[in-house]
C-alpha cells in the first residue's frame, strides 16, 4: 500500500500535482487547525468544505475562491484520504502528531511518501524533520521556477525526490559523537549502520572497533583497528598487541584494561558494574602477584605451598585448596614479594571493600549501589592498581582510557 503525507496550505495546485504524480492509494492531508486567537478557519477546509475553496493561480489577485476543495477536483473517494490537523506554527506538536502518524502506517511492503511541499513553514519543516527521523519514508517536494516570492510558476512544476540521506548522515554523525562520549560505542555502531553515505563508513569502524575493545574483545578489535592506525592515537595497535601476549606484562595489561572499563561502566552510571569490576580487579592483581612472582596458583594450591598457607585456603567442592579475595591478599602479605609492602598497608581495609560489593543486588545485597559507593570502592582499588603499574611498569600507567572523541 502506497500512502502520501502532505501538507496543505496556500497554493493547491502542487499538492494535486504531486498527488496525480504518485498516485498514492491513501492520502493524509496534514492541514492547519483554525486559528486560536483570529478564528479564522484552518487549511483543512481545502479538503472537507462544500463549494469552492480553493483558489486557482488565475484568481489569486482577487483571493476569491473559483475552485472545490482537493479531493472534488481528484475524484477522490472519502475512503481514500483523512484529515489530520496539527497547529499551524507549533513544530513540537506537529512532528509529534506527525510521527505517530507514519509509526501507524508503517507495515511490512508499505511505501510512505511525505510531501512537504504545502502548509505554513513551520508544517512544512515539521513534515520534514518527522519523515526524516523514520527508516523507510521517502520526502518529495514539487519544485519549479518562481515568479515571486511567493509561489512557483503555474504549469512548470515538476514533483521530485530529496535526498535527505546527507542530512541524515550529519544528525546521526552528531548522535554517534554523544555516544562516544560515554564510552557507548556500541550504540554509537547501531547509530551509524543505519546511515548511508562515505563520510559515516570510517566512523562506524572506529566505533566497531572500540566496542569490541571494550568488551575485552582485544584481538577482534586489533583486527578492525590496525586498518586505521595512521588515524588512531599513537601506540594504540601496540597496545592490544601487548595485551594479547600469554605473559606477565600482557596479563598485568588486562588487569589495567579492566579497571579503566570500571570508570567507563562508571561515566554512564552503571555504578553497580562499575563496583563489580573493580573488586575482579583488585581480586585479579592478587592472582597475577601470586601467580608469576610466587608460582601459586589461587585456584589449586598444592604441595609445600599448601602445606604453608594450609590456614589460609578452603576447599573447593572440586577437592581444590583454594585462595579467596582476602586470602590471597593475606597470602601477599605473609610472602616475601615485591607486592608485600600493599599487603600490608591494605589487607585490613579489604573487608570493608568486599563488603561493599556484596551489598550490591549484582552480588549478594538488595538495593543498587550509588556513585558514592563506586568512588569509595574505586579509591581503594586505585591504590591497589597503582602498586601494580609501579612495579611492572615503572610508575607510569601503560596507556590512557579509551577515547571519548570519534576520529572522522
Amino acid at each position: 500500500m502506497k500512502t502520501l503525507i502532505c501538507t496543505v496550505g496556500g497554493s493547491y495546485e502542487p499538492i494535486i500535482k504531486s498527488i496525480k504524480h504518485h498516485n498514492p492509494d491513501h492520502i493524509v492531508f496534514v492541514c492547519s487547525e483554525d486559528d486560536p486567537y483570529t478564528g479564522r478557519s484552518g487549511s483543512y477546509i481545502e479538503i472537507t468544505q462544500e463549494g469552492n475553496v480553493c483558489t486557482s493561480s488565475a484568481a489569486r489577485e482577487s483571493r476569491k475562491a473559483d475552485q472545490p476543495n482537493i479531493p472534488a477536483q481528484l475524484g477522490l473517494d472519502v475512503a481514500r484520504y483523512e484529515v489530520l490537523k496539527v497547529p499551524a506554527d507549533e513544530p513540537a506538536i506537529a512532528i509529534q502528531a506527525i510521527q505517530a502518524r507514519i509509526e501507524a502506517s508503517q507495515a511490512p511492503g508499505a511505501q510512505l511518501i511525505a510531501d512537504y511541499t504545502g502548509g505554513t513553514k513551520s508544517m512544512s519543516c515539521s513534515l520534514f524533520v518527522a519523515a526524516s527521523q523514520r527508516e523507510g519514508v521517502a520526502l518529495s517536494l514539487v519544485k519549479g521556477p518562481r515568479v515571486d516570492l511567493v509561489r512557483i510558476s503555474s504549469g512548470l512544476e515538476s514533483v521530485e525526490h530529496v535526498d535527505v540521506n546527507p542530512i541524515k548522515s550529519d544528525w546521526q554523525l552528531q548522535e554517534a559523537r554523544r555516544a562516544w562520549r560515554y564510552h557507548a560505542y556500541r550504540q554509537a555502531e547501531d547509530i551509524l549502520a543505519r546511515a548511508s553515505g562515505d563520510k559515516t563508513r570510517r566512523p562506524l569502524f572506529f566505533s566497531r572497533g572500540y566496542a569490541l575493545w571494550d568488551e575485552f574483545e582485544h584481538e577482534a578489535a586489533k583486527g578492525i583497528l590496525h586498518v586505521f592506525a595512521a588515524q588512531l592515537p599513537e601506540g594504540t595497535i601496540r597496545n592490544l598487541a601487548w595485551l594479547l601476549e600469554d605473559s606477565q606484562r600482557g596479563e598485568a595489561l588486562k588487569i589495567w584494561d579492566l579497571f579503566l572499563m570500571s570508570d567507563r561502566r562508571a561515566a554512564s552510571k552503571r555504578y553497580d558494574t562499575a563496583v563489580l569490576l573493580l573488586y575482579r580487579v583488585v581480586e585479579w592483581i592478587a592472582q597475577w602477584t601470586l601467580r608469576w612472582h610466587h608460582d601459586i596458583d589461587c585456584s589449586n594450591v598444592v604441595g609445600a605451598q599448601a602445606e604453608a598457607l594450609m590456614d589460609l585456603t578452603a576447599e573447593a567442592r572440586n577437592g581444590n585448596r583454594v585462595l579467596g579475595l582476602y586470602a590471597a591478599w593475606s597470602a601477599i602479605e605473609r610472602l616475601d614479594g615485591p607486592l608485600k609492602p600493599i599487603a600490608e598497608a591494605h589487607v585490613k581495609r579489604l573487608q570493608t571493600f568486599a563488603e561493599r560489593r556484596n551489598q550490591s543486588m549484582f552480588a549478594h545485597g538488595k538495593a543498587p549501589l550509588n556513585e558514592a559507593d563506586w568512588r569509595a570502592s574505586r579509591a581503594f582499588a586505585e591504590s591497589i592498581i597503582q602498586a601494580l603499574i609501579t612495579h611492572q611498569f615503572k610508575g607510569t600507567a601503560p596507556y590512557p582510557q579509551l577515547p571519548t572523541e570519534m576520529p572522522l
